[in-house]
C-alpha cells in the first residue's frame, strides 16, 4: 500500500512547446495518478554547470494518488541550487502518506489542478507549494529529525484508523495525535516569536532612540549591543532613578509583551508594568 516504488519517474517525453518554466507532469496510470516536478530549466542548467553534471533536466516523482484506496504519497525533493537538486529532502525519509477525504474529490489531470490539488488537500503543517519540494514546513522538522533515529524507517503515514506506533520500515501516526503534536508546535513557535519580537524591540528602543535622544528616551530591557563593547552582550539598568520616579514605559510595551517582560525577568524596576 504505501511503497517508495516509481520514486523518481523518469523518461517521461517533453512537450515542444514547454517554456522552461516549473512545471508539473500529471501522468494517469488507470489505478494511481503520479505527479512529476520538473524544475525550472534555467535553474537546473546552472546547477549542472556549476558542478560539472549532465546537462539534463529530467522530471522526478512528486507525489502519487492511490484512486482506489483514496490514499496520497508525496516524495519531499531537494529543489535549491545545489549539486543534489532532485534528490530526496530528508536523510532517510523518502515518503510521507495521508488519506483524502472518502467522498468528493477532484483527480489532478494538469499542471494547475496538480497545484490546486495540493493547496487544497495537503494537511496543515506541510508545504504546499511544489517550488520547495514539499515535506513538511520548516516549524516541523524535528517530528522528521526524530523518526528518523528510528533505525530502517523511510516512510511515514497519517491516518485515521490508526495507532502511533512503529512497524518495519513505516512510523504510523494517528491523525489526531499528528494534528495535537502540530498545534504544540505552533503554540511554541508563536510564544518565542513573540518573545523574540519583544526582545528586538528592547534593542531597537535602546540602540536606536536612547542613542540618538538619551534624556528623551531612557535605557529601558535588559541587554544592549553597543560598537564600543565589541559586539559584547551589556547588562543595563531598569530602576527608579535617584528622583525616584519610574521608568518610562517604552511605545511598543503592549499588554501582553509587558507579561512576558515580567515573567522572563527583563526588568528589575517592577513599577515600569504597572500602569
Amino acid at each position: 500500500m504505501y511503497t517508495d516504488e516509481g520514486h523518481g519517474g523518469r523518461g517521461v517525453e517533453m512537450a515542444d512547446d514547454w517554456d522552461g518554466e516549473l512545471r508539473l507532469i500529471v501522468r494517469n496510470l488507470g489505478d494511481t495518478i503520479n505527479v512529476d516536478l520538473q524544475l525550472n530549466d534555467r535553474l537546473v542548467k546552472s546547477v549542472n554547470s556549476f558542478y560539472n553534471l549532465a546537462d539534463v533536466n529530467e522530471p522526478t516523482l512528486l507525489f502519487t494518488i492511490d484512486l482506489d484506496r483514496k490514499v496520497v504519497g508525496v516524495f519531499p525533493l531537494i529543489t535549491y541550487r545545489t549539486s543534489n537538486i532532485y534528490s530526496q529532502k530528508y536523510k532517510k525519509i523518502h515518503s510521507i502518506w495521508f488519506e483524502l477525504p472518502p467522498d468528493d474529490w477532484d483527480a489532478p489531470t494538469d499542471h494547475d489542478s496538480a497545484i490546486e490539488f495540493l493547496k487544497t488537500y495537503l494537511p496543515g503543517g506541510f508545504v504546499h507549494d511544489p517550488t520547495y519540494g514539499l515535506g513538511v514546513t520548516k516549524e516541523f522538522r524535528p517530528i522528521i529529525h526524530a523518526i528518523e533515529e528510528i533505525e530502517g524507517v523511510s516512510r511515514i503515514v497519517i491516518g485515521t484508523k490508526e495507532t502511533t506506533r512503529h512497524e518495519h520500515s513505516i512510523f504510523y501516526f494517528r491523525e489526531s495525535d499528528f494534528f495535537n503534536l502540530r498545534t504544540v508546535f505552533g503554540r511554541t513557535t508563536r510564544r518565542h516569536q513573540q518573545e523574540s519580537l519583544m526582545e528586538r524591540n528592547i534593542l531597537a528602543h535602546n540602540n536606536v532612540l536612547h542613542n540618538v535622544y538619551p534624556d528623551k528616551y531612557r535605557l529601558t530591557g535588559q541587554a544592549r549591543f553597543t560598537s564600543s563593547s565589541g559586539g559584547k552582550m551589556l547588562r543595563k539598568r531598569c530602576f527608579r532613578e535617584k528622583t525616584g520616579l519610574p521608568c518610562s514605559r517604552p511605545s511598543w510595551a503592549t499588554p501582553q509583551l509587558l507579561q512576558i517582560a515580567i515573567r522572563r525577568n527583563l526588568c528589575n524596576c517592577k513599577r515600569i508594568w504597572s500602569w
